[in-house]
């Protein structure tokens, strides 16, 4: 089984991560997208993970897939239901049990590091992603730095 860009409706997903690690192109399994460049889910492991790691176990929280669509409007395809959402999640992280557990965002403790944070989201998620104008706090990307490099070495 394969996902394409579609399935999350994400620029950057769609425009630079799935084709760089697509091998083939066709109909979506998930969504069902026709003509699309293709990827195994297991290959944005990397890339989930690293978004997942801000989220923690929380047994009065949400689904991580209900995060991912509020909190990154991830898995925002109408072609593609929350069973669909949660089977390719499953994949993504190579993790069966991950789509029971509930999740809440990590507390920071800082509200001036919370409201610098959803400053620098906004503005990376719909006005300006490859050059943000908001200061990007260095020391808070440490666990996400070295697959930065990974990426884009």
């Amino acid at each position: 089984m394969r996902c394409c860009a579609n399935c999350f409706g994400d620029r950057g997903l769609r425009n630079e991560i799935i084709p760089s690690y697509s091998d083939s192109s066709g109909v979506c399994s998930y969504c069902q997208s026709e003509g699309v460049k293709l990827v195994k889910p297991a290959k944005l492991g990397d890339v989930f993970g690293s978004l997942v790691e801000i989220y923690e176990t929380d047994q009065n929280g949400k689904s991580l897939v209900e995060w991912l669509k509020k909190d990154w409007q991830l898995f925002d395809n109408e072609r593609i239901n929350h069973a669909y959402c949660e089977n390719l999640l499953r994949k993504i992280l190579n993790d069966d049990d991950i789509v029971q557990e509930r999740f809440s965002p990590q507390s920071i403790g800082d509200d001036g590091k919370l409201k610098s944070w959803e400053r620098l989201r906004t503005e990376l998620m719909y006005e300006n992603r490859f050059f943000p104008i908001t200061e990007i706090d260095q020391s808070s990307l440490n666990p996400s730095s070295a697959l930065l490099k990974k990426q884009f070495s």
